[in-house]
């Protein structure tokens, strides 16, 4: 299913239809999600997630969820991304969570409104009963070109929290930031991963596109 990828849970190029049939779910909040061959990595398409320009209470979302029990102590999500338009709040892109109830431990790429800068975000509400937000800034990648981020969480013993960058896919990786997490106090019986937009905060009056292609989401040893 995933060639090259011993360890893969999903992999998607959005080559094949029907739209999200690896999928658990579809996220759609004022948002669609189509097969595009606008842009693509790998012919003929990618997906393409379009956040609309008319919200004005709540969020707003368009992305593919993928949910299955967790039973690894690291999670990958790597994947190619397009920003093509930026809105005037901030986006989630590409997430990935524990969750356990109520509570929950996210991390996500953290792309601001006007396209200004970007971060790592850890988004949680851990068994302490706190929400914590820890925002990881790095050099702001450009927007409109291709760009492989590759998203990793160690929720081990030793946690750590890595983004590598491929500027443009398939060249060489770059590691861009290797941090200590917040250290989620939570067991997190399930996971998530997303690929396109996991949400933006409305009001929004302009709008987001972002292309996705080629995810793998992985478990490694």
């Amino acid at each position: 299913m995933c060639p090259g990828y011993a360890d893969a849970l999903l992999c998607d190029n959005f080559d094949q239809s029907p739209l999200g049939a690896l999928w658990s779910q579809q996220s759609l909040v004022a948002g669609a999600l189509t097969l595009s061959s606008a842009k693509a990595v790998s012919s003929p398409n990618a997906l393409l997630s379009v956040i609309n320009a008319n919200g004005t209470s709540g969020e707003g979302s368009a992305s593919l969820v993928y949910t299955a029990a967790r039973t690894f102590s690291k999670l990958r999500n790597s994947y190619d991304v397009y920003i093509d338009q930026v809105g005037q709040r901030s986006a989630a892109v590409g997430s990935i969570y524990l969750l356990d109830g109520l509570r929950y431990y996210g991390v996500y790429l953290f792309v601001r409104g006007g396209g200004t800068a970007m971060d790592i975000a850890e988004d949680g509400i851990i068994a302490d009963g706190g929400d914590n937000i820890t925002l990881h800034s790095f050099s702001q990648f450009p927007l409109q070109t291709w760009i492989r981020v590759i998203l990793e969480v160690d929720y081990g013993a030793s946690p750590t929290l890595t983004l590598t960058l491929q500027d443009p896919p398939g060249t060489a990786a770059t590691p861009v930031l290797n941090a200590i997490p917040i250290v989620p106090t939570i067991t997190g019986t399930t996971m998530s991963a997303y690929a396109g937009i996991d949400y933006v905060a409305f009001p929004e009056t302009t709008g987001w596109q972002v292309y996705t292609d080629n995810v793998v989401i992985e478990a490694p040893p």
